[in-house]
């Protein structure tokens, strides 16, 4: 184990990585180019499960959005909410106008037949 080679406390070498991991994320998303052609889009939660509340309803869990070129490259996001507000700068900024989107029928996507075509079955 790391900690017992650098006399570090466990939670100090998670926070570390933690660090780390957010660091190589915003350098890599600054590069990214924007999805064309077909995208797929959807937004789901991970977390372990916890007792009482089921779905979106659920408090300590963590929301990804995710964004997928057929036969080409996928592009998650954590996102805060599920909301327009928190999605629609992600959309905007990681998929071209003018592409066809396959989305399910969540009110957040409801912008896209402006951007292009959207099909949301």
């Amino acid at each position: 184990m790391l900690a017992s080679r650098i006399h570090n406390s466990q939670p100090t070498i998670l926070r570390w990585f933690r660090n780390l991991r957010e660091v190589i994320y915003q350098d890599i998303i600054k590069d990214l180019k924007p999805l064309s052609g077909e995208i797929e889009m959807d937004e789901t939660m991970f977390g372990s499960r916890r007792p009482g509340k089921c779905g979106w309803g659920t408090t300590g869990k963590w929301i990804v959005f995710g964004s997928y070129q057929r036969n080409g490259k996928v592009l998650t996001f954590p996102i805060t909410s599920p909301a327009k507000e928190t999605m629609q700068p992600y959309i905007t900024r990681y998929t071209r106008a003018g592409s066809l989107y396959y989305t399910d029928d969540w009110f957040a996507y409801t912008f896209l037949p402006i951007r292009g075509n959207h099909n949301d079955n």
